[in-house]
């Protein structure tokens, strides 16, 4: 999304997709950093990964396992047109990616926070500094 402004409409189905991870537990391949992510990425760039990854994973270890045999998430947003950017200009919409040599943590820009789901607080907003190694993707 870079810096530009988000369409009202582009807005409405982040805040939707946002608000339905907020309201439910996490769960590994249902409600994960990974799902979230996907449901974002699918919408923007029309694609259809979440389908293939929804209940293929069930726990750290399968979810691990799951990633191992995936290629990583900046090689695949590069790969969908996604532009690498400095942290200072994410914006709304954008995505924060934290690389494991396990898997990668994906989260989604809002303003100055970033926001997920994780398997110990469930949804997580944190404050975009809080992901020191984090590299930052934008679709426009």
């Amino acid at each position: 999304m870079g810096a530009q402004l988000m369409e009202p409409g582009l807005e409405l189905y982040l805040v939707q997709i946002l608000n339905r991870a907020a309201t439910q537990p996490f769960a590994w391949g249902r409600n994960d950093c990974n799902t979230l992510a996907l449901t974002w990425v699918d919408h923007l760039c029309g694609t259809h990964y979440l389908g293939t990854v929804l209940n293929s994973y069930c726990c750290a270890k399968s979810a691990i396992q799951y990633a191992q045999s995936m290629p990583r998430w900046c090689n695949g947003l590069s790969e969908l047109g996604w532009h690498e950017i400095p942290r200072n200009e994410a914006r709304q919409g954008d995505l924060a990616v934290v690389e494991d040599e396990r898997f990668d943590r994906v989260h989604i820009v809002t303003g100055r926070h970033v926001v997920s789901v994780d398997e110990t607080l469930n949804f997580v907003r944190l404050e975009i500094d809080a992901l020191p190694g984090a590299r930052f993707w934008s679709f426009a």
